[in-house]
């Protein structure tokens, strides 16, 4: 195969096997990119390609750009605009503002050398100004978060919302949908999420009504209530666009929830046959990934600043080590206590030798208990840990539904872990997605869920395919080979089977020179 270290303004991909995106069997074709879009395309051999560079793409296969549906990388694809752990599996979009959280929709600011403040930005519009101003490698939509509005609005009080606040909450809703926000999401398991009640969150859903954008959660609970939680999303999402969109479809809390898949799948199918419209996405690891400080069981879980309380207060700190003793939080119990909790990252640099161990094997190495181990790095930092909390035999059941698509739920990273040290979702999401849902399913269907099913969900027009005039957002890869590398003690490791990946016709990733390319990615807008 010949490459190059950036595309040219036009370039033939040649003898490709093209997956079009559409879920139609593939064809061996020549795809011509030119200025960014895709020019031409038809059975290899039939196009003109007199004076045009060549890239012999014989043995591959070619996709469109795999779109992330569930991604964190609001702040960090400022910090990473390479996204390394992104176009190395293929991601060509990413969308962002997921579980509640949306920088974007929220006024930013950064602290000068003298003590004042520059706002980075103030919203959607800004926001996206910023993100192109970094040159990303990849595009980027963002979603309108709950937990952002709530916190602008009330703070992490645990309290009702008066009237007055749920339409200040819209009004701030609405200005992100009409500068272009995909859609609106909630994290109803976090703060200040967890303290809102269904009807708040359904006054706010209304805003996306005459919208076909969807209503994206993390819902309230998935395991103990999951039945409830997915009624409740089906029952707001009813007060929108009736769109509902579940973020990292899974039953976790170990075993004891492990038996509630058939009555979960029976409540979404409810849903679906009341006319509701119903996707989600699906991370194919049974470890989840969230903030260290969800062990923490009550009164601690409702505390916004739990660092904050540990440092000031060590008689507190000493406390919720006692009550951490007694068990860890109910939603987050996992297979095998402590030795299913792996901490990925804290941000410190002096707790580099123990990321990627369990709590019981780092408790084991500093002769403290696990609950002590997990109280202080709280009280030190904004850590986060990968609990084993489900099974593997649902997860391959959910990947089995045509309206289930990968979603990595990470962020932009690099290779040299400079920026984060992940959870290995970050780099092998798409091509472990592909590897594992393969064994139900046609290539072509399982290229559908991983491109224009999700550019469908999220309305972002012309990408998600291979045609004429479509952005050139494009993966060129060995089907045979595309799998997951990397595992929790090396989770940057790159994925196998990806050769280049395509950004609006530049070459985003080459694997034979990953540190040599181009940013060209765009802030996409619904």
């Amino acid at each position: 195969m010949t490459t190059s270290s950036s595309c040219p303004s036009t370039l033939a991909i040649c003898n490709a096997l093209v997956y079009d995106g559409t879920g139609r069997p593939p064809v061996t074709a020549d795809v011509i990119i030119k200025d960014g879009v895709v020019a031409a395309i038809d059975i290899t051999g039939s196009l003109n390609l007199t004076g045009i560079r060549q890239l012999d793409a014989t043995g591959l296969a070619l996709a469109p750009g795999f779109i992330d549906a569930h991604s964190h990388s609001d702040s960090p694809i400022l910090q990473c605009p390479t996204a390394d752990s992104r176009v190395s599996q293929g991601i060509t979009t990413e969308i962002v503002g997921n579980c509640g959280f949306s920088v974007g929709c929220q006024e930013t600011r950064r602290t000068r050398d003298d003590g004042g403040a520059d706002i980075l930005w103030k919203d959607i519009r800004s926001y996206a100004a910023e993100v192109e101003r970094r040159q990303p490698a990849v595009n980027i939509g963002t979603l309108c978060g709950h937990n952002t509005l709530r916190a602008m609005v009330i703070g992490y009080e645990p309290k009702a919302a008066t009237n007055d606040q749920i339409n200040q909450m819209k009004a701030i809703l609405k200005q992100a949908l009409d500068q272009g926000a995909l859609g609106f999401s909630s994290g109803l398991v976090y703060l200040p999420g967890r303290f809102s009640d269904t009807a708040e969150v359904k006054a706010l859903a209304t805003v996306l009504q005459g919208t076909v954008k969807p209503y994206c959660t993390h819902m309230r609970d998935e395991n103990a209530r999951i039945i409830e939680a997915i009624q409740e999303a089906a029952e707001i999402a009813a007060s929108g666009s009736k769109r509902l969109h579940i973020s990292h479809l899974k039953i976790s809390g170990g075993p004891a929830h492990w038996p509630k898949y058939d009555a979960a799948v029976a409540a979404i199918a409810a849903a679906r046959n009341a006319g509701m419209t119903v996707t989600a996405d699906c991370y194919p690891y049974v470890f989840c990934e969230t903030g260290l400080r969800q062990v923490m069981p009550e009164p601690y879980v409702d505390i916004h600043d739990l660092k904050k309380l540990f440092q000031e207060n060590p008689e507190a700190k000493a406390d919720a080590v006692k009550v951490l003793e007694q068990g860890l939080h109910p939603a987050w119990q996992t297979c095998d206590g402590w030795n299913s909790i792996v901490l990925c990252n804290t941000g410190d640099p002096a707790d580099r030798d123990i990321l990627g161990l369990t709590i019981a094997e780092i408790a084991a190495r500093r002769g403290q208990t696990p609950a002590a181990v997990c109280v202080d790095i709280i009280a030190r930092t904004s850590a986060s840990a990968a609990y084993e909390t489900m099974s593997q035999d649902n997860m391959l059941k959910f990947l089995q539904f045509p309206w289930v698509m990968p979603g990595t739920d990470g962020s932009a990273t690099s290779f040299d872990y400079s920026v984060k040290r992940g959870h290995p979702r970050y780099f092998g999401t798409f091509p472990r997605f592909f590897r594992l849902a393969r064994r139900f399913a046609p290539a072509a269907e399982i290229i559908r869920r991983m491109t224009s099913l999700p550019a469908e969900v999220f309305n972002l027009a012309g990408r998600g395919r291979i045609a004429v005039g479509a952005p050139a957002d494009l993966v060129l890869f060995d089907e045979d080979s595309l799998d997951a590398g990397c595992d929790f003690a090396a989770p940057h490791t790159l994925a196998s089977g990806i050769r280049q990946t395509f950004v609006n016709g530049a070459i985003a990733f080459d694997y034979e020179n990953p540190a040599n390319r181009p940013r060209a990615g765009k802030f996409l807008f619904a």
